[in-house]
């Protein structure tokens, strides 16, 4: 299944397994944006999710999106910021 990332304005595609722990989807991430797993943190509809979650037991699945905060370099954790992008207008599903 594949997942979809985001941080701002960035995106990353990452394909995991559901039995995948979000520590696991965290290491993967790490080989993309050079962050450690330590100081990362994902959300998935506002909850901040636990290293030793399974994605299947959260009920996470194919195509979901997670949100990515990361540890700043005074320590603190920035606010979860999501670029969200709407259709122009006319552009009508």
């Amino acid at each position: 299944m594949y997942l979809r990332i985001k941080r701002k304005k960035m995106v990353v595609f990452l394909q995991v397994g559901p039995v995948d722990s979000v520590g696991n989807v965290k290491e993967a991430l790490h080989e993309y944006i050079q962050e450690e797993a330590a100081s990362q943190r994902l959300y998935w509809r506002d909850t901040l999710l636990q290293d030793e979650q399974r994605l299947s037991d959260l009920g996470i699945q194919d195509d979901d999106e997670l949100g990515l905060a990361l540890k700043t370099p005074t320590g603190e954790w920035e606010t979860l910021e999501i670029a969200r992008y709407d259709a122009p207008d006319g552009d009508a599903e």
